[in-house]
């Protein structure tokens, strides 16, 4: 059996607060980046919050790949926030919530039908 002290979890409990928080950064940059015009109208901490219910969101789809979750952040951002529940592009949701594929065929699904359904 597997036996992880107190001091040990403390560690990991510490290494992934970092990578979050390293995460976070990253993401609010990206943002900044590839969507300025979005990114022009929010405070650096509109920004983490928007991150932070990505996060989550992606998570009740079972997305927790780093990448998974910022290419889902970026849909956030780059269509709506509320992006999964709206009628007129259910066919994400659809995708989403498909329980037989992968989070990485699912984000490359949506990515892959994105242009041809586009506006």
């Amino acid at each position: 059996m597997l036996v992880i002290r107190k001091k040990q979890f403390t560690a990991i409990k510490e290494d992934a607060g970092s990578f979050y928080a390293a995460f976070e950064i990253r993401m609010i940059s990206h943002i900044k980046t590839v969507f300025p015009d979005q990114a022009e109208v929010m405070t650096d901490e509109e920004i983490r919050v928007l991150v932070r219910e990505g996060v989550e969101k992606a998570a009740a789809y079972r997305i927790a790949r780093s990448e998974n979750v910022a290419l889902f952040i970026d849909l956030l951002v780059g269509l709506a926030p509320d992006f999964d529940t709206r009628e007129d592009i259910a066919w994400i949701r659809d995708i989403l919530e498909d329980g037989q594929l992968s989070e990485d065929v699912r984000m490359t699904l949506i990515y892959r039908e994105l242009p041809g359904r586009a506006g």
